[in-house]
């Protein structure tokens, strides 16, 4: 008979062993979650990517770009001589969602607006301000969340997806320029600045064609990431997505709006500020679907007036969650990240000057600047 030792762990080994396990797990969550990001910001440079081909379909198309306000394809739903307010302040992201795999969505749309033109405006239209549904329709299209407008890395935007009867969120503003503007025509300096990026107000400027990019497409931003106001509410404390009121916006230089900035990432004591940024893809005013290039990314973003009035002069920064600046998609279709630290030039240079100074010519705004306009005609280049 031969006697054997069993021997097991002592509490000294196991508790070794338990630590190790421990720094080993806290050395692969990071990487995880690093993982995970990245593959959220594929995601999110292929959005981009795909809204600057579906600018190309377009122009393919049509032989111009999509106005950003009063595209001269709702005219043919007309009543009368006006467009009414719900078709002219639709989107360039609504004129493309044929081009995005959403053509029946487009349709739904327009059938509306067909129902409204033939009973001459007796029947209402769904609101792209309100997301209730409209008169007698049993379907709102403007509740709907698209994938190709939203960001994986914005939780907002991802939260709204679920809400019932609120609009559809938008990460992806179109280029409006490098100085603070407005929809409203009627205002010859309103409409001079509206005439500084790539989707100009139909009204006051036109089309918009290939020819107009002088810069050259691949020289010419067509959209920035803009982060989804996370409240409800009327007050958008975060300046990353959030917009504050500054008096006298349009007579006053970039640094009024950077000001605004408080600590911890939110808006200075005091200020009167707004929710709208983001908010639905469906509407071109207030910060929904626009971004300007007079400040860096992740900058705060401003309003000369509150509410949802079309001729509201704004500021709207671009914004990410990725860190450290955003992703911008070029008119070739390419995608580049932009650092929180791009040339934006003098930024206590006025927007464009008072009320008697229209702004014309290169842009006044660095790099930065200089790649938010189309026809500028700047030397210079974000590689």
């Amino acid at each position: 008979m031969s006697n054997s030792t069993r021997r097991g762990f002592t509490l000294v080994e196991l508790l070794v062993v338990i630590a190790i396990i421990g720094i080993l797990i806290g050395l692969l969550l990071p990487a995880v979650q690093a993982a995970r990001e990245a593959a959220r910001r594929m995601q999110c440079t292929n959005n981009m990517k795909q809204l600057a081909l579906a600018v190309q379909n377009f122009e393919s198309t049509n032989k111009r770009l999509p106005n950003q306000y009063k595209d001269e394809f709702w005219t043919r739903f007309a009543v009368g001589k006006d467009h009414d307010s719900r078709l002219y302040r639709l989107s360039v992201h609504t004129l493309l969602l044929p081009y995005i795999e959403q053509e029946p969505l487009m349709n739904t749309i327009t059938s509306y607006a067909q129902e409204w033109k033939d009973s001459n405006g007796g029947v209402d239209l769904p609101s792209p301000t309100e997301g209730d549904k409209a008169g007698d329709h049993s379907d709102h299209p403007y509740t709907k969340a698209i994938d190709a407008f939203l960001c994986p890395s914005d939780g907002a935007a991802q939260q709204s997806k679920s809400m019932v009867n609120h609009l559809g969120r938008n990460n992806y503003g179109c280029n409006m320029g490098d100085a603070c503007t407005a929809n409203d025509g009627g205002d010859a300096l309103k409409g001079q600045k509206n005439r500084r990026g790539v989707f100009v107000n139909g009204d006051a400027a036109g089309r918009t064609t290939w020819a107009h990019i002088k810069d050259g497409t691949s020289n010419t931003i067509g959209f920035a990431e803009i982060n989804v106001s996370d409240v409800i509410g009327e007050n958008g404390n975060d300046y990353k997505t959030g917009v504050a009121y500054v008096s006298g916006l349009n007579k006053l230089a970039p640094a009024a709006c950077l000001n605004t900035r408080g600590s911890n990432g939110m808006f200075a004591d005091g200020l009167t500020t707004y929710y709208q940024k983001g908010r639905r893809w469906c509407i071109s005013t207030c910060c929904s679907t626009n971004f300007m290039a007079a400040l860096p990314p992740n900058s705060p973003s401003c309003s000369g007036s509150g509410g949802q009035d079309a001729g509201t002069w704004t500021l709207c920064s671009a914004s990410s969650n990725h860190g450290g600046g955003a992703n911008v998609s070029m008119l070739d279709g390419s995608v580049r990240f932009v650092s929180e630290t791009i040339d934006c030039g003098d930024i206590n240079n006025i927007m464009g000057g008072s009320q008697d100074q229209l702004y014309k010519g290169p842009s006044l705004h660095g790099v930065w600047g200089a790649m938010a306009t189309p026809k500028g005609q700047e030397t210079v280049s974000m590689n």
